[in-house]
């Protein structure tokens, strides 16, 4: 049978669980700004139409050659649709990949319980009342 847990104990538990998550904040911090950087190039299937997506899926270019000016608004619109979605889904694979690259977010403890309080305050019962 284990010996009860001392405050001391505790307390060494809770000073892991606060480095962990010090060290996930910057990991998440680090990635932010790595997504920040991230941008997914799409081009439609003739390569008329280039469109460029940041980390966050918003786009922040989008190029016509100028042949295709000569297609009709219909079959420029499925070629910018296509051209988008691509750059898009690049980008969000970037994101993915920044964001499983987390090791200490990953590894974080389960939140401490209400009966670990519970069962602490109890046995401090016990040993005050004897």
């Amino acid at each position: 049978m284990r010996p009860p847990p001392t405050p001391q104990d505790d307390q060494e538990q809770l000073e892991q669980i606060l480095a962990q998550a010090a060290k996930a904040m910057r990991e998440l911090q680090e990635a932010q700004t790595r997504i920040g950087a991230v941008t997914g190039v799409g081009t439609s299937a003739d390569g008329l139409v280039t469109a460029t997506s940041d980390g966050h899926g918003a786009i922040i270019s989008l190029k016509l050659d100028p042949r295709a000016m000569r297609l009709d608004t219909t079959a420029l619109g499925r070629h910018v649709t296509m051209a988008v979605q691509e750059a898009q889904r690049a980008a969000e694979q970037q994101t993915r990949d920044v964001l499983s690259n987390l090791p200490h977010t990953q590894a974080m403890p389960k939140p401490l319980g209400a009966s670990l309080v519970r069962e602490r305050v109890e046995e401090a019962a016990r040993r005050l009342l004897g």
